[in-house]
């Protein structure tokens, strides 16, 4: 070590210095440019969309024994909502309508945003 710096140390300034919050406040333009430019990307990816009416569970000899007009009966009560699952995922309810001849779903209650995006 040098000794002969030793006076100078008294001429030196310090000041504080100041860092953007961690986690809290608002998020940089940039980064928040770049969450929407990732999200537009995968946009327009396809998914699976699958509506459960219901479910039944039975051997493989009722399975075996199918035939035209055999009636499964399902665990669910005419009238109650349906799962909706996206890529085997739980992601809502909602109940049947029909939409000129065709059947439709008309959401009735979803997942929190962000678990549907974690389910994803």
């Amino acid at each position: 070590m040098d000794f002969s710096d030793e006076g100078k140390a008294d001429q030196l300034a310090a000041s504080p210095v100041e860092f953007p919050p961690i986690g809290g406040g608002e998020e940089p333009a940039v980064a928040k440019q770049d969450k929407d430019y990732n999200m537009r990307r995968i946009l327009d990816l396809p998914v699976d969309v699958h509506v459960e009416l219901g479910q039944s569970r039975m051997t493989i000899q009722n399975i075996v024994n199918f035939g035209i007009g055999t009636i499964l009966e399902l665990d669910r009560v005419a009238g109650d909502p349906v799962d909706i699952v996206v890529n085997g995922k739980y992601v809502g309810k909602g109940e049947v309508v029909v939409v000129d001849e065709n059947y439709g779903i008309r959401v009735t209650d979803l997942v929190d945003p962000e678990k549907r995006i974690q389910a994803l």
